[in-house]
């Protein structure tokens, strides 16, 4: 059997051969042909930041609410600080002068696990049993589980651990640094033997005050497409209890194009701004045409965001052929009904 396209036989054994090339590179090293998965969202700006786009070369100026994307590259400029929530739950705070990408993963789960920091400083907050990784040119900081500071810049690494445990390695070897212990790593040896941290009276990242956090959530068991169910946006303070006063601008939106929002259940929006909140609770609507796993996020200034990844099936369609008779003869009908 000979496949012919167009009139070029030849053409298409090349074309041929080269597909089962790239199927064969793409499945046995799982090739990153794009890098839309989304990693986290700016939740608060002082002064200004930065993004670089993945594969891209020019530098934009950043804001609250922005989305951020496996292989973008964040920077905070001279006398400026942000703060960071990422898809894992893992808070990020960054000092002045600091630069990190997020990596390109080849599987979902990964996504947001790891980054490679070039300079600053930057204070993490890692939820239990989450895995993240901070990598720089001298070594690596992995945890699960903590909170922490690492300061990066001219070749040495200084890392002050407040809650939990982080294994600081590199190529020389590596140290557990358990809570209230600090260490460092340069390029020119194993870690350092932790030693207790030095007492600070006011810390740089105390100076990013976050009001609180957003809680995203819903009653739909298994939500379909293009049918519309409800969720709820609740506000919580610093302490974690609901804060029933509070009623923040906040903006819903989903990294799928696919879908959209509605406070009324008519209007509907890929983005949706409301302040609409009764007893620190907003109740709005979504749909979206596309099956499989969606994030909605809802972002606020100074709130820790809020994110909802939901499995969304295909709606289910049965059809129906009637036969209708009439005085000018019989006419075939098809319905069509779309299970909710």
């Amino acid at each position: 059997m000979k496949i012919k396209i167009g009139k070029s036989e030849v053409g298409s054994r090349k074309w041929l051969k080269q597909f089962i090339l790239w199927s064969f590179l793409l499945t046995t090293y799982h090739l990153p042909l794009t890098a839309s998965q989304m990693t986290g969202v700016i939740t608060t700006i002082k002064g200004e930041v930065q993004v670089l786009p993945y594969q891209k070369n020019i530098w934009q100026p950043s804001k609250v609410g922005a989305f951020l994307y496996e292989g973008d590259t964040v920077k905070t400029l001279k006398n400026s600080q942000a703060a960071l929530t990422l898809t894992n739950g893992v808070v990020l705070k960054l000092n002045q002068n600091t630069e990190f990408s997020f990596d390109v993963t080849s599987s979902i789960e990964k996504v947001g696990s790891q980054i490679k920091m070039a300079a600053g400083q930057i204070w993490s907050r890692v939820r239990p049993k989450t895995k993240f990784e901070i990598h720089t040119p001298v070594a690596i900081v992995a945890v699960r589980g903590t909170e922490f500071d690492v300061n990066y810049g001219g070749g040495k690494l200084k890392l002050k651990v407040y809650k939990g445990i982080v294994n600081l390695k590199n190529k020389f070897g590596n140290k557990d640094v358990k809570e209230g212990k600090e260490s460092s790593a340069g390029d020119d040896g194993a870690p350092e033997e932790p030693k207790d941290s030095k007492k600070e009276d006011k810390k740089w990242d105390d100076e990013i005050v976050s009001k609180g956090s957003l809680k995203i959530e819903t009653k739909t068991a298994k939500p379909v497409t293009d049918v519309s169910f409800e969720i709820a946006v609740s506000v919580y303070d610093a302490d974690n209890k609901l804060d029933k006063k509070a009623k923040p601008g906040i903006t819903v939106k989903s990294d799928i194009a696919e879908m959209s929002f509605s406070s009324d259940g008519a209007n509907w929006s890929s983005e949706l701004k409301t302040e609409g909140f009764a007893e620190g609770v907003v109740k709005l609507f979504a749909k979206t045409s596309a099956s499989g796993a969606n994030s909605i996020i809802a972002s606020s200034d100074g709130y820790t965001a809020g994110q909802l990844t939901i499995t969304v099936s295909p709606a289910k369609t049965k059809t129906l052929k009637l036969k209708v008779t009439s005085s000018t003869g019989d006419e075939g009908l098809l319905l069509k009904f779309k299970k909710k």
